[in-house]
């Protein structure tokens, strides 16, 4: 089974998983055929008109957005700009919404809103789920409010993300909860929509539909899907080992320390001044 006759999606028949999984699929190819059912669905139950992609096109985005380029080549993709992206992030969203003819929608704060400004009147952000940090006030500005203007703009009314639970305990609990609750209404777990594992849900605040096509995917599912169906990724992901796209100078995140100064050198530079880390070439002396 090759890449281009995994599957043929069709937006006006939703199909059971059953008709999908081929006793000679590999395992790769089982759970694309799965998440691809779970992108069907929703198309299908809300309509393109009322869907969006939320795509940073990062390597997990890219799964999803290849996914539901299958069903719905004009489906709304909407790219969060905070502004200071990692350069190959702008190169790469350029390239692929030109080749793949995306319908681009840009969210971007306003002008005088930026990381720095921000960083400045409220501290660089403290890594998610120590002690009581939680979101950002980066991330409420530069992606939340301005994406929460592009959708209403849109009309949308579920969002497809390509969030995975591997990439941190908080999102593995989001899928259990959602899980949890769906099997406690008598939701199965191999529901096609992906309520009954947790890839769909209702998200009440936003009120919209959030569905997490691959969320139960590991990062090496990820990079094999890429393998499979020949996606390009960022050129981000060639910098170091556990790179990540996203806003460059970010420090919510555990393991930034290590990942910026080879992922951007300069940023870490400013990032770290700001700080107040030194490093021993700071006590050098000046000959």
């Amino acid at each position: 089974m090759t890449a281009s006759n995994l599957y043929t999606p069709q937006v006006d028949e939703v199909r059971p998983f059953a008709d999908c999984l081929s006793a000679h699929a590999s395992a790769i190819e089982k759970k694309a055929m799965i998440s691809q059912i779970r992108v069907e669905h929703a198309i299908y139950s809300h309509g393109v008109e009322n869907c969006a992609i939320a795509c940073s096109f990062g390597k997990d985005s890219m799964v999803v957005l290849h996914m539901a380029l299958k069903v719905a080549p004009d489906i709304p993709v909407v790219w969060c700009d905070t502004k200071c992206e990692n350069k190959f992030t702008y190169e790469f969203q350029k390239e692929i919404t030109e080749k793949w003819k995306l319908n681009l929608n840009i969210a971007r704060a306003p002008k005088g809103v930026d990381f720095w400004t921000i960083a400045k009147e409220y501290g660089m952000p403290k890594v998610r789920g120590e002690g009581k940090a939680r979101e950002p006030k980066c991330c409420e500005l530069l992606k939340n409010a301005p994406s929460e203007e592009v959708y209403t703009s849109l009309g949308t009314k579920c969002i497809f993300t390509g969030v995975t639970a591997d990439e941190s305990r908080q999102r593995f609990m989001l899928m259990a909860r959602n899980a949890n609750k769906a099997q406690a209404e008598g939701i199965p777990a191999d529901d096609p929509d992906g309520y009954g594992c947790g890839a769909k849900y209702y998200g009440k605040m936003e009120g919209r539909y959030k569905v997490m096509p691959i969320i139960d995917w590991t990062e090496a599912d990820v990079w094999a899907y890429h393998d499979l169906m020949e996606i390009p990724h960022c050129k981000v992901y060639d910098t170091c080992k556990g790179a990540r796209v996203g806003c460059d100078p970010c420090t919510a995140y555990k393991s930034w320390m290590l990942r910026m100064p080879l992922q951007s050198p300069k940023t870490y530079e400013k990032v770290r001044k700001m700080k107040g880390i030194s490093v021993l070439s700071d006590f050098e002396e000046v000959v």
